[in-house]
């Protein structure tokens, strides 16, 4: 299999979801569109709570990633929410979660993957005591600047690191709610375009930042998609409805 260019071997994947859990829902309804096809069988959700500070929970899931299978990947999303309480900028803490993530790993004989944030200051990277950064095998960041995304491997042991790969969220639009609302989520492409293309110059005067702020409501609230020619993924919005906006 193929992924961004690199060759990768299918494996189990638990993900344990602690925040947006109606959203992915929604994610996997969008990739199932997208594909055609049902999610992969190894694919599995943890929706319940979860805390790497108690053991009972960190043996508890093991046992659970165990029946979906060998060298599972498991992904804790957030490192925060699965640890509740703690100070990320102590040492000792950091440390108690560090010792429960490898102890995950170490009973399941895969690969335990979390999602933590960035502080304000991007950086210093990971948010937290830099025990943390010290201790992982890799590192995926992933950033945004005005529309364009990317991730890299900012760190990775005994390999090569630094490169960056484009990606965009396309729009999927789903069947309506029960209340004739749509519904939408997106997939992750890969995105080939320039990036001196993806990028425009923000208005600096003050009517233009009127426009540009009103503007961007409207197209925030939009349910209108691809018209007159527009690419499919991106909202629209009338003429008529921008001017009143606007004025």
């Amino acid at each position: 299999f193929d992924w961004f260019g690199y060759r990768v071997t299918p494996a189990p994947v638990v993900y344990v979801c602690l925040e947006g859990a109606a959203g992915f829902r929604l994610r996997v309804a969008a990739w199932e569109r997208h594909h055609g096809r049902p999610v992969p069988e190894g694919l599995r959700v943890v929706l319940q709570a979860f805390k790497l500070t108690e053991r009972q929970d960190v043996q508890d899931m093991a046992r659970a990633v165990l029946t979906v299978g060998d060298g599972a990947v498991t992904f804790i999303d957030t490192l925060n929410a699965a640890a509740p309480g703690i100070d990320e900028n102590a040492s000792r803490d950091m440390g108690i979660v560090l010792e429960a993530s490898r102890e995950l790993q170490a009973m399941t004989g895969g690969l335990v993957a979390s999602i933590h944030h960035a502080g304000k200051d991007l950086t210093k990277g990971l948010r937290g005591h830099s025990s943390l950064h010290a201790a992982l095998d890799a590192v995926i960041e992933v950033t945004r600047d005005i529309d364009r995304r990317e991730w890299k491997a900012s760190k990775v042991k005994d390999g090569a690191d630094g490169e960056a790969h484009p990606f965009r969220l396309e729009v999927v639009h789903l069947a309506p709610d029960d209340e004739g609302e749509p519904v939408s989520s997106c997939v992750v492409r890969p995105d080939a375009t320039p990036q001196n293309a993806t990028r425009s110059k923000l208005p600096k005067g003050g009517n233009q930042k009127v426009v540009l702020d009103a503007l961007g409501d409207l197209l925030r609230k939009s349910h209108a998609y691809g018209r007159a020619g527009a690419p499919s993924q991106r909202p629209c919005v009338e003429v008529e409805g921008a001017v009143e906006a606007i004025a």
